[in-house]
């Protein structure tokens, strides 16, 4: 294998981010990330392929090529296997810290922040939390769309349930 031509990590969080969002420019902001940054590392992964996986037309509905599709799923199994895989030897190798990122619309921050400050104040697992801010209920499934394929939410219950993001984006 030659791994000057290796892919990313990286790479493939830009590619599911496109794919996700429908653009580089909604990526790079979903990602934390400049456009630049963003458009350097899609243009490195193209390179490497040899192929182009995203339209440059603005005119079209589809952003990515046929090429882009194939890799943009390729990038939401190969980052949910490293996720799970992280769930796994965490388990197994007796790390039980976690680490909770809460996202939210503004509207609803003041609630989400007393329970997430309420769950990580009285769970001694949880190591590190954070919460992000979405502009709009699209955005924010996409930027949990992102992170990982599945999330716990919390329950009107008390309780945190595992959701996953597609099942909760076709419901609304």
């Amino acid at each position: 294998m030659n791994y000057s031509n290796a892919i990313t990590i990286r790479q493939l969080e830009v590619m599911n981010a496109i794919a996700i969002s429908g653009s580089i420019r909604k990526a790079a902001k979903l990602l934390g990330l400049s456009q630049p940054t963003v458009s350097a590392q899609l243009a490195k992964l193209e390179e490497d392929l040899g192929t182009q996986l995203v339209h440059r037309d603005r005119q079209r509905s589809e952003v990515l090529t046929g090429a882009g599709e194939l890799w943009a799923s390729t990038a939401r199994t190969v980052l949910s296997d490293l996720e799970e895989g992280r769930g796994r030897h965490c388990e197994q190798f007796g790390q039980k810290q976690c680490k909770i990122s809460f996202a939210t619309i503004p509207s609803h921050a003041g609630r989400i922040w007393g329970l997430a400050a309420a769950q990580a104040h009285a769970d001694p697992r949880i190591s590190e939390f954070s919460i992000e801010l979405a502009d709009s209920s699209t955005t924010l499934l996409e930027y949990l769309a992102i992170l990982k394929s599945q999330h716990w939410a919390y329950g009107d219950d008390g309780r945190f349930e595992r959701n996953n993001i597609p099942q909760i984006r076709n419901a609304l």
